[in-house]
């Protein structure tokens, strides 16, 4: 479980995250992390989260932000919220670092997301992208409610639970929630 202050890493990304406020700080209601992304962080699919609200605050350099197909670069000391439902992906526009603070409100279960996807990419049980096999990266999402934009979530979730079932008959461990 994060505390308040830990910083944990992506040696393959080069992302470092900052746990400002956690889960339990906030008796649930938010999770408000500091995430720092090289130049050449990329844009990874847009995704959905259904039950959380995203608030994106530039600290320092630039975001390129794609939001319900429309993009659109935030700068320092702008915000962006993406309310829940709503398929979002962002990633440093190519120029030079960033810091980014990000607040999820409800928390849910985002700290143990972040926890267990970066422990993958320490543990070497990523691609040179970052990104798990389809199999962990179905289990992921089942476990944390998180949804590409496409196709629709009513024809993931049978996906993503035979995929899941598929892990387990493999023997890979069950993600925390």
């Amino acid at each position: 479980m994060a505390q308040t202050g830990q910083t944990i890493e992506n040696p393959v990304t080069g992302e470092r995250m900052t746990f400002v406020r956690t889960a339990a700080d906030t008796g649930g209601a938010e999770l408000v992390v500091e995430l720092e992304l090289t130049a050449d962080a990329f844009l990874p699919a847009e995704h959905i989260h259904q039950k959380q609200e995203e608030k994106f605050t530039v600290l320092e350099g630039r975001l390129v932000f794609r939001s319900d197909g429309q993009e659109r670069l935030v700068v320092a000391d702008e915000s962006i919220v993406v309310p829940p439902g709503t398929a979002h992906a962002w990633a440093t526009d190519g120029s030079s670092q960033a810091r980014v603070a990000i607040t999820f409100t409800p928390a849910g279960a985002a700290e143990h997301f972040f926890e267990s996807f970066f422990r993958l990419a320490r543990e070497g049980k990523v691609n040179d992208r970052g990104l798990a096999n389809p199999i962990r990266m179905a289990q992921l999402a089942r476990a944390y409610d998180i949804f590409l934009a496409s196709p629709p979530v009513a024809v993931q979730r049978p996906v993503f639970a035979a995929l899941d079932g598929l892990g387990r008959a493999l023997g890979y461990e069950r993600f925390p929630v």
